[in-house]
């Protein structure tokens, strides 16, 4: 007995249920079906997904659960397109359990001494962040030439790219961050990008996804990372930091009129002023006003008050 053809609102053609005389280029799908939960090779991703047996063949409902084995992860269905019959997948957490944080369930790839998961390091203070894969991270891949760094769990199409890559010139080139191939400490070949910019500051425990591409372009393989200020710890060239601001300091400043109080007969030179460098990152510093380095653009002429 073969299965009706039906058709959705926008004309599309499914059938409910398979049968040996089904189409070849039509899709199965129950709408009114129990709950599932389908492997994402048996889900129906275009005609030219369907093959022999299961494979692309069926539509799952909204709230169905997709396990993509290759990837190890499972996936909500949130919305089934009526044009297309295609699905809307979004990644699917376990919620906090025994006082964790949602965190804990993704701090990344194997393990790392002394704690579980990656980081990525991030200096906001300097004028573009650098950023940092940890680097305990190995890819144990060959083929990997460059990597791009998204924000969030799932880079779909629509995500926010975060990595960006400079030239020598401090031009900006690409969002592809090159990777390069090093000696472990066991001697083994593995790959890891190199230290590159990230377009916009990150936050503290922002959590990242670093996605690895081969020469064609294919994604080769994907891990989430959660970001890291290393900005807080970094000793060592902080004249390369971004001035946030300046002002004038001393005794004779008043800052909320804005005004350089001199008293009557004396000179600008003899004023004591200093200024008060603000540092992206909050990290402030006083410094001298020695007419070289720092120095007061003004008109030496003025009125005293009395």
């Amino acid at each position: 007995m073969s299965a009706t053809i039906q058709t959705t609102a926008l004309g599309v053609k499914y059938v409910n249920s398979l049968s040996d005389v089904t189409p070849a280029d039509v899709p199965v799908y129950n709408p009114n079906g129990l709950y599932k939960e389908w492997a994402f090779d048996e889900t129906y991703r275009g005609k030219a997904s369907i093959g022999d047996g299961n494979v692309g063949r069926y539509v799952p409902k909204v709230n169905d659960r997709v396990f993509h084995a290759a990837i190890k992860k499972t996936f909500i269905v949130s919305a089934v397109d009526p044009g297309t019959l295609l699905s809307t997948l979004v990644r699917y957490t376990e919620s906090p359990e025994d006082g964790a944080i949602d965190e804990d369930f993704i701090l990344g790839v194997g393990n790392r001494f002394p704690q579980q998961g990656y980081f990525i390091y991030v200096d906001n203070s300097v004028e573009k962040p650098t950023l940092a894969v940890d680097g305990m991270a190995y890819w144990r891949r060959p083929n990997v030439t460059y990597f791009r760094v998204f924000a969030g769990f799932n880079p779909l199409p629509s995500a926010e790219v975060i990595s960006a890559w400079y030239n020598q010139s401090n031009e900006y080139v690409d969002d592809k961050i090159p990777a390069y191939t090093l000696l472990d400490g066991n001697g083994l070949a593995a790959v890891v990008p190199q230290v590159g910019w990230a377009k916009r500051q990150i936050k503290d425990e922002e959590v990242l996804t670093v996605v690895a591409y081969d020469a064609k372009g294919n994604v080769d393989s994907m891990a989430t990372f959660i970001g890291r200020n290393s900005g807080m710890v970094r000793q060592s060239n902080t004249t390369t930091s971004a001035v946030q601001s300046i002002q004038l300091i001393g005794p004779n400043v008043d800052a909320s009129a804005k005004t350089i109080r001199v008293p009557v007969n004396a000179t600008l030179d003899s004023i004591v002023m200093m200024c008060q460098v603000v540092y992206r990152g909050g990290r402030k510093s006083d410094k001298p006003i020695d007419g070289a380095k720092i120095r007061v653009v003004t008109d030496a002429q003025y009125i005293p008050v009395a």
